[in-house]
């Protein structure tokens, strides 16, 4: 009987259940190391994680204990904490809390102890449920005027920094948010209140699991700043107040002098190739500099977690520093949810940033924002099919979907979505009840690796990263395989020089064909028939256009009965059996119709399950909402679904 069932326990059991969970908190977490390009347990083996973001969260007890619940039930065993110390409380209408940091005090260097005790609370029942945390430095800090205490100057001094942070916070939030960043690479009271967070963070032991945050393995990773880098934000023309600005010009004079740049130029308007090289350089400089001491800080604090300094695509330039230096690799990913629609995918939009030595996350991810949410927002099941299959097949270690909620706004008292539905909610998928019905079973290609990895993975030697002088330039990388390949082979980058044989590669010089089936012959991605199919020993999977017809494809034990619109289905083995073999089952589907009116029928039937002298299956309904029937098996071993009234189900032989 599969974890969903388990609603028919007896309370007694359920009580024991949480008293050993309270006595064996610190350890329900196995500790995880960075090894190569995976992160891997004690016995070498690969862990992929399927995450969520929580968003400004400080959960009550009660709402804590059904997040973690729930989560797991979906097979999340990441969760990435985000802006959790935004000064705003425009996400959070229950619990009023909403930063780490007691912004109330004219400064921003006071824990706040209730939202410490909600978040170390919220931890320990995700600790409990096996799900590891990214935790990060700054978060959507703002600094305050006052936190000028943290280093003592001069009066003069100390009264200006006060009149530049109160100016610079004057103004419109779109023309601070990555200046902000950039503040504690060139101010040492900024840098000094960073650390004294991070060292706070590190040292505050959970009350709930008696471990420092340092000491506890569920820390897998941090990172310093969220997308960001110098490089970024300076090529884009973002300033600080004069008391800062003087100080990231001289801080650049002074290394211009020292590389032997005879025209020292405006920072922001570089023109000869030698001003140009020597700025990257200097903005390089700015990052790595700032990354390598907070980081030896942090070890001598005894945090052992992979670390990185920021994330989201910023150009080569960051990308090598990152490569040198940091732990893992993360970048973030809003993106078109029809895979089938090109060749260029969001894999491929992510293999600028995937490198062939370190792990990867993506460490936000969903469909597109905006406006294109109307039109792309109906078929998001298939990225959710996508992100799982092409996940285990790139490499990719770890998917973090953008968001379990944003702050407890759309929550109840007990933790359940106020207003579930089936419409799209990026920054609320506790709401979408769609996603929902499809992150159990894609979590579990993805985590099982119920498809293979690229039998064939290729290297993509970028040599030296190219200098960009605005925004486009940087964002464009040296060179890069034409779009298509990344689902044929893993691609992961390195910067070694490029062997004069890579410009040959097909890969280099021509595109696949509108039929295009990984290296596994696991996972084919058919831009003709608008169709991704997935046909593995341990899971076959459609997501697409139907045309009337019966689905293409080798399948061997699904067929997908004849309708227009389009489905996603995906079956899966819960028992790590090949299908043709498992006893427990796991299928879950979404229908649209022409329209993209999402509508509850389609007939399907399954062929070639385990063998045996079972009559009948146990058909467990789990979603919407639970209901077991017995279904008869068919003379010729066929089983005929239930075609309408259902999203997900267990299938469970007797």
């Amino acid at each position: 009987m599969l974890f969903r069932t388990l609603q028919l326990v007896v309370s007694v059991a359920m009580t024991l259940v949480v008293m050993t969970a309270l006595t064996c908190s610190a350890q329900s977490i196995e500790p995880l190391t960075s090894k190569g390009n995976a992160f891997v347990n004690s016995k070498g083996q690969t862990v992929r994680l399927w995450g969520m973001n929580l968003v400004a969260l400080y959960p009550s007890k009660q709402q804590a204990e059904q997040i973690a619940q729930d989560m797991a039930d979906s097979q999340i065993n990441l969760a990435r904490p985000h802006h959790m110390m935004r000064p705003s409380r425009d996400w959070v209408w229950g619990s009023k809390i909403f930063t780490l940091n007691d912004y109330g005090t004219g400064n921003t260097r006071k824990p706040n102890t209730e939202a410490w005790d909600r978040f170390d609370y919220l931890n320990a029942k995700l600790r409990d449920k096996g799900i590891y945390l990214m935790l990060a430095g700054r978060w959507s800090r703002t600094y305050l005027p006052y936190d000028v205490d943290v280093l003592k100057t001069t009066e003069e001094d100390e009264a200006a920094w006060i009149m530049a942070m109160d100016e610079l916070n004057k103004r419109h939030w779109k023309k601070n948010i990555d200046s902000r960043k950039l503040l504690p690479l060139v101010d040492e009271r900024c840098a000094a209140l960073d650390m004294e967070f991070i060292k706070y963070t590190l040292t505050h032991v959970n009350p709930y699991t008696k471990l420092s945050y340092a000491n506890d393995p569920q820390v897998l990773t941090y990172e310093l700043s969220n997308e960001f880098s110098a490089d970024y934000v300076l090529i884009c023309g973002n300033n600080l107040t004069d008391y800062f600005q003087k100080k990231l010009v001289a801080k650049w004079e002074a290394f211009a002098k020292q590389a032997g740049l005879s025209d020292i130029c405006d920072i922001y308007k570089a023109n000869t190739d030698e001003q140009k090289r020597v700025r990257a350089a200097f903005f390089r400089d700015l990052d790595q500099q700032y990354f390598i001491k907070v980081k030896q800080n942090m070890r001598e604090l005894g945090f052992k977690g992979a670390i990185t300094y920021s994330n989201l695509w910023r150009g080569d330039s960051a990308l090598q520093m990152h490569s040198e230096h940091a732990d893992y690799i993360e970048d973030h990913a809003y993106v078109n949810p029809r895979v089938v629609d090109s060749h260029e995918d969001f894999v491929y939009q992510k293999s600028k940033t995937i490198l062939a030595n370190k792990p990867y996350i993506i460490g936000e991810f969903n469909e597109s924002e905006g406006g294109r949410v109307k039109t792309e927002g109906p078929y998001r099941s298939q990225l959710m099919l996508a992100a799982a299959a092409y996940g285990v097949h790139q490499g990719i270690d770890g998917i973090v979907w953008f968001a379990w909620q944003h702050g407890d706004r759309d929550l109840t008292a007990e933790g359940k979505a106020k207003k579930p539905g089936r419409e799209p909610h990026i920054g609320t998928m506790v709401a979408d009840d769609m996603m929902r019905d499809h992150l159990r079973t894609a979590g579990m290609i993805y985590r099982n690796q119920l498809v293979d990895p690229s039998s064939k993975p290729v290297t993509f030697a970028v040599g030296t990263p190219h200098v960009g002088t605005d925004y486009n330039a940087l964002m464009r990388p040296t060179n890069i395989y034409k779009p298509g390949w990344q689902s044929v082979h893993a691609v992961g980058k390195t910067f070694d020089a490029p062997p004069p044989t890579q410009m040959v590669k097909p890969w280099m010089r021509s595109t696949p064909s509108q039929i295009v089936t990984s290296d596994t012959g696991q996972i084919t991605k058919d831009l003709d028939a608008k169709q991704l199919r997935i046909i593995a020993p341990k899971a076959e999977a459609f997501s697409g256009d139907m045309t009337g017809n019966t689905i293409q494809g080798d399948y061997q034990h699904l067929t997908v009965g004849n309708q227009q619109g389009f489905a996603t289905v995906i079956l899966v083995s819960a028992d790590h059996k090949p299908l043709n073999q498992s006893s427990n089952l796991i299928i879950s589907r979404t229908v649209l119709d022409t329209d993209q009116k999402e509508t509850d029928k389609l007939p399907i039937t399954l062929k070639g399950l385990k063998k045996g002298s079972a009559k009948a299956v146990e058909f467990c309904i789990t979603r919407p909402q639970y209901k077991a029937i017995t279904i008869s098996i068919g003379a010729n071993g066929q089983l005929v679904l239930p075609d309408s009234d259902w999203h997900e189900a267990e299938i469970q032989f007797k």
